[in-house]
């Protein structure tokens, strides 16, 4: 699955992203990582922070592939779950075999059963 979001950095994948019950959209951190973002008339479908960890419900084996919106291809990130909640997520640079697509504001993620 993808989206054509506005990319998460470091510090979203292991802050905002992995704190249940925090949203990043309703914080004061979101104009420090998306200057701009909400006077250009951004309106988030996310509110509560619980979205992401409902992936779960469904596969333990998650991976996220993506970058923010000033990093290049070579700074794209991959996060990985391999045993779910029940284990630390792992985060490193996406490896070349992993999807790196052109645009910056873009996120791609795989799941197994």
């Amino acid at each position: 699955m993808s989206d054509d979001g506005v990319g998460m950095g470091r510090r979203v994948l292991t802050g905002a992203l992995l704190d249940f019950g925090r949203s990043l959209w309703v914080s004061p951190e979101l104009a420090d990582i998306h200057p701009g973002l909400l006077a250009a008339g951004f309106e988030p479908t996310g509110r509560f922070g619980l979205g992401f960890f409902s992936i779960f419900m469904w596969t333990s084996h998650v991976r996220i592939v993506t970058r923010s919106r000033a990093a290049g291809l070579d700074d794209t990130l991959a996060l990985r779950f391999v045993d779910g909640v029940a284990g630390r997520p792992v985060l490193s640079a996406a490896s070349r075999g992993e999807p790196r697509r052109s645009r910056h504001n873009s996120a791609a993620g795989a799941l197994r059963r």
